[in-house]
């Protein structure tokens, strides 16, 4: 791929047209399906659709986690998905093995403790589903432009909102919680609060790549919609996340514009970030009185406790990816505290319970390298930098009050999208 060239930041332009032409569909056509079919598994991917559909459909279920049609469904949709890209692989391997081993090293790790899970066959199902999902958000990023694959994710999450909408103005079942507080399509008030914070977020960054075109009112009225059902949902930890990634965003955007005089001066913003965020926790309860939250964060840090302390009997290869929660300990633990949870509500307690230290290194032998891909988006000031940098921020903020490493949970789709973007868009080295 040829060099990128930036005259300036003032708008983000599409990845160069020899992208379409390596989709085996052909030029605009294939990655015009290509996009769709992303859409269609970032859809699937938010699960609250997808639940409410089984949800009357017949048939006997265990569990919508571990329901086969539901299992089924997300195959197909990453499946979809690894067919329309799969011209991109050579390009992957090629430009970004390391990411690419990184990635998949990741989830093979998850895949490998199904061999001594407590649960074996929820392991096992759980992160092949994830890893299908990677290996299909690898080539979606790989084969649509970062504005393309931006459009997929936003369209994605649009379409749940309004889904919302006709769930509640038809009043269906369950789509307010026994607090009145909106849960749409998604039977829980905090997922659909994150499918309205992505909603947001992507509508920001459409908005500034549509400003000075017509099309700006598209992500304008998306944006509108993400916040009036947000504030329905009463939902925080996806609003800090947002808050945090649109800080982060503005950074990469003043850095990539600034002169090498002004970079110096910017680099002592990260550590005031970092004080702050050290200030927060330490004066916590001041902080959640704010958003009027308990420091507890509504009894997670309690469980999580109970978390490290069932890790602490498997510390190197954990209970098994999605397994841990048929523990016996732990769950006489989490009935002691009256929680019934079946996830720890933090995406990197479930790795460590699940995968013990070995899933642990893992991933951050990939944060290293995701970090590296980001650094060097900026560093070559990309003009894509911004989207990327705020997209990875909500995705690390985001695991820290609700679980979404795992299958079928969007944000870890995003973070595998843009970090291959990061990695294949700002300049012809190689990553070998």
């Amino acid at each position: 791929m040829k060099g990128e060239e930036v005259p300036s930041c003032a708008t983000l332009e599409p990845m160069h047209e020899e992208v379409g032409a390596r989709n085996p569909l052909g030029g605009h056509l294939g990655v015009g399906i290509a996009g769709l079919a992303t859409t269609v598994a970032l859809i699937v991917a938010t699960r609250g659709p997808l639940y409410r559909i089984r949800t009357d459909f017949p048939g006997n279920r265990t569990g919508l986690l571990d329901d086969n049609w539901i299992q089924g469904i997300s195959y197909l949709a990453y499946g979809l998905v690894v067919m329309a890209t799969v011209a991109a692989w050579p390009r992957i391997m090629a430009e970004a093995r390391r990411l690419t081993f990184g990635h998949l090293g990741f989830v093979i790790v998850l895949v490998l403790t199904s061999a001594w899970s407590i649960n074996p066959w929820r392991s096992f199902e759980q992160s092949l589903i994830l890893c299908t999902g990677v290996a299909a958000m690898m080539g979606a990023g790989a084969t649509l432009s970062p504005v393309a694959f931006l459009t997929s994710v936003w369209a994605a999450m649009q379409t749940t909102l309004i889904w919302t909408i006709w769930a509640r103005w038809n009043d269906w079942p369950n789509s307010l919680d026994n607090r009145g507080y909106l849960t749409g399509v998604f039977f829980n008030r905090n997922l659909l609060g994150a499918a309205t914070a992505v909603a947001g977020l992507t509508s920001i960054a459409l908005i500034w790549t549509w400003r000075r075109s017509r099309l700006v009112v598209i992500p304008a009225a998306g944006l509108l919609l993400a916040v009036l059902i947000g504030q329905r949902t009463d939902s925080v930890t996806p609003l800090v996340s947002v808050g945090l990634s649109v800080l982060a965003g503005a950074f990469a955007a003043l850095w990539i514009r600034a002169s090498a005089e002004q970079q110096r001066r910017l680099r002592f913003l990260p550590a005031g970030a970092a004080a702050a965020a050290l200030g927060a926790f330490l004066f916590r309860d001041t902080v959640t009185s704010w958003f009027g939250r308990s420091p507890s964060m509504t009894g997670r840090t309690g469980v999580w406790f109970d978390i490290v302390d069932a890790w602490s009997r498997r510390p190197l290869q954990g209970f098994g990816f999605m397994a841990a929660w048929f523990d016996p300990g732990l769950r006489d633990a989490l009935r002691a505290r009256g929680r019934n949870l079946w996830e720890a509500h933090n995406g990197y307690l479930e790795v460590l319970v699940g995968g013990g230290l070995l899933a642990v290194v893992a991933l951050v032998l990939l944060g290293v390298l995701v970090l590296t891909s980001l650094r060097r988006a900026v560093s070559e000031r990309s003009i894509h930098a911004p989207w990327l940098v705020a997209a990875a921020m909500y995705v690390a903020v985001v695991n820290l009050g609700e679980t979404n490493i795992g299958a079928n949970r969007v944000p870890w789709l995003v973070l595998v999208a843009i970090s291959v973007h990061a990695q294949l868009t700002i300049g012809p080295r190689h990553d070998r």
